[in-house]
């Protein structure tokens, strides 16, 4: 696809996204919503915001073009430039190659400090000692046995290099715990926390999440979907940790969440990791206690307020692939440019575009039927731009 082609769709991605993170994250701030909102339901519409941005397509026959003469104008002017004073004719200008050059640049400065920081780090903490007793690297894994089924893959280190306790590593697994005093039932409360960490694959999804940053780093809504996913996903670990608790065993892991979570001021930089409690952020930990400590809500009024919540959403996703919103091109070209030749009739490019053939020419469509041959030589001067192209 012809990349002039592909700057519209791809700016309505973004707005539609962008709209989606919004969304979701107002919505999480009011308490009714709040706590109604399962945790895996939430998983699953930040999953739908990260598909919107990787798909920026075009739907050929059904999609309808929003035409704008007033906000795009200057947008236009910027990025196109025409081959005269008719405009009949554009090609793109330096500017955009300067702002994809600019991203691309960013985007991989961002992705290598990343690599470095987390190398760098990791190689830190495991240059410290190793303080773990054999009876907590053994309550380890007998808790892995029940949570993982098997306790391959996964180690323990107690360190001074921490000073909270964190998972880290994508296939091995390693829980570094600050070199303390800790009960039996503390370690059992964070050995399990973890191990649920591991078995949601939640690890996997915080990558994601950092690539995704990376790439989008210039769009701060990209941030605001990673900064809220965290707590997200530490509400769906205190939840799975928790549901088969007695009350007295939950209220054993608040005392455990709020003793731990005693920060220093020193903060991993280790950006693919999962910790049991971050103390800088009291109200997040309130939210997280508050949560288990909530009565479950209505399943009915649950399911209503999360099937409604989904509909937009979702209406969002898929209006954003009906409509595409872009400037108003040639407005000073005739009609003869939009004319069929055979009929005479103004042609709608909302359901008109063109099919490039083997040969080099191409095959004008409207309404999904062919109508007519048009020669490479008149697509080259522009004189369909107005017209999607498709390979």
């Amino acid at each position: 696809m012809d990349i002039r082609q592909f700057i519209f769709p791809f700016i309505m991605a973004i707005l539609a996204n962008s709209l989606m993170i919004v969304i979701i994250y107002f919505l999480r701030k009011i308490p009714l919503f709040a706590n109604l909102f399962s945790v895996g339901f939430m998983v699953i519409l930040y999953l739908l915001c990260i598909l919107r941005i990787i798909l920026p397509i075009e739907l050929p026959g059904i999609q309808i073009i929003l035409r704008d003469q007033s906000f795009y104008t200057w947008f236009k002017e910027i990025i196109f430039v025409y081959d005269d004073a008719a405009h009949s004719g554009s090609h793109l200008s330096i500017i955009p190659w300067i702002i994809l050059g600019v991203w691309v640049l960013g985007a991989v400065i961002l992705g290598v400090r990343s690599l470095s920081v987390q190398r760098s780090f990791k190689k830190y903490l495991f240059a410290n000692g190793d303080y773990s007793t054999d009876e907590e690297r053994d309550l380890l894994s007998a808790i892995a046995q029940e949570v993982l089924k098997s306790d391959r893959n996964i180690s323990l280190r107690k360190t001074d290099a921490v000073d909270r306790i964190i998972v880290v590593g994508l296939i091995h697994k390693t829980i570094l715990i600050p070199d303390d005093d800790y009960s039996v039932d503390e370690l059992r409360m964070i050995f399990r926390h973890e191990c649920m960490h591991i078995k949601g694959k939640d690890l996997w999804i915080k990558l994601l999440i950092q690539i995704y940053c990376c790439v989008f780093w210039w769009n701060p809504f990209a941030y605001l979907l990673k900064k809220d996913l965290d707590l997200t996903l530490e509400m769906k670990c205190d939840f799975n940790t928790t549901k088969d608790f007695s009350d007295g065993e939950k209220l054993l892991y608040i005392d455990t969440l709020k003793n731990r979570s005693v920060s220093k001021k020193r903060k991993p930089p280790f950006v693919v990791s999962a910790e049991l409690v971050d103390g800088k952020k009291k109200a997040k930990l309130m939210e997280r206690i508050q949560k288990l400590l909530s009565i479950p809500p209505n399943k009915a009024k649950q399911f209503a307020i999360q099937t409604l919540s989904a509909i937009l959403l979702f209406a969002i996703f898929v209006g954003s692939y009906l409509f595409i919103w872009q400037p108003s091109f040639n407005d000073e070209m005739s009609e003869e440019y939009y004319e069929l030749k055979e009929g005479g009739e103004i042609v709608d490019d909302s359901v008109a575009y063109l099919v490039k053939k083997d040969d080099g020419n191409y095959t004008f469509y409207a309404d999904n039927i062919p109508l007519e041959e048009i020669p490479k030589e008149e697509v080259e001067k522009g004189l369909y731009d107005d017209f999607p192209i498709y390979e």
